[in-house]
């Protein structure tokens, strides 16, 4: 149990600190917030909880169908 909660934690952990690498680099560079980081991260959250139920399964490399 511990560790799969250690384990979901640096996984959350990690894709937040993906999400505030790209809002730093975007600020940095253009000098104004992008807030379209937050929906490719919804679409993708989305994609990851429906998809499975009909049949696809998300892997690292894309979209598998079943």
């Amino acid at each position: 149990m511990f560790l799969q909660q250690l384990v979901t934690g640096i996984s959350v952990g990690g894709i937040y600190a993906l999400l505030a690498t790209g809002y730093s680099l975007i600020y940095s560079l253009l000098d104004f917030s992008n807030w379209a980081h937050g929906e490719f991260a919804m679409v993708s959250a989305y994609v990851a909880v429906q998809h499975p139920a009909q049949g696809v399964v998300v892997r690292e490399g894309g979209l598998v169908l079943r």
